[in-house]
C-alpha cells in the first residue's frame, strides 16, 4: 500500500495514534506518550485549570492581566498563544472517549476498542 493511501486511512480510524492505518497496542503505547507530555504541557498552559488548553486560557490570561495581577506577563499570553498555534499535540486524535479532555481514561477505552475489535 503506498504512503497516500495509508495515511488517508489512517486518518479513518478513529484510535490510530500512530496513523499506520490499524488500531492497536502500538496505539496504547503512542497514546500514553502522547499523554504524558500533554501532562506536562498542561502544567504550563492549562492557567485556568480545567484540563485543557484552548481560548478560554487565553481569556484567562488577559483578564488577570487587565485586572493588574502580576502572577501572569504578557510572555506568558505570548507563549500560549504560540503554544495552542503550533498545534503540538492533537487533542481531539487522543480523546478516544469524547468527553473533551484527554487522560487515561482514553487509553482505558482504546484498549477496550482494541479487545472488542
Amino acid at each position: 500500500m503506498d504512503e497516500e493511501k495509508k495515511i488517508k486511512i489512517a486518518e479513518k480510524i478513529h484510535g490510530d495514534i500512530n496513523k499506520d492505518g490499524e488500531v492497536n497496542i502500538s496505539d496504547v503505547t503512542a497514546l500514553i506518550n502522547l499523554l504524558i507530555d500533554y501532562q506536562k504541557d498542561l502544567e504550563q498552559f492549562d492557567h485556568n485549570e480545567d484540563g485543557k488548553i484552548d481560548i478560554s486560557d487565553v481569556t484567562y490570561i488577559i483578564n488577570k492581566i487587565l485586572n493588574g495581577e502580576d502572577d501572569v506577563t504578557i510572555t506568558d499570553l505570548t507563549q500560549l498563544v504560540n503554544y495552542i498555534n503550533k498545534a503540538n499535540v492533537d487533542v481531539k486524535s487522543m480523546d478516544i472517549n469524547n468527553d473533551g479532555i484527554a487522560n487515561a481514561d482514553d487509553v482505558v477505552e482504546l484498549i477496550n476498542h482494541i479487545l472488542n475489535a
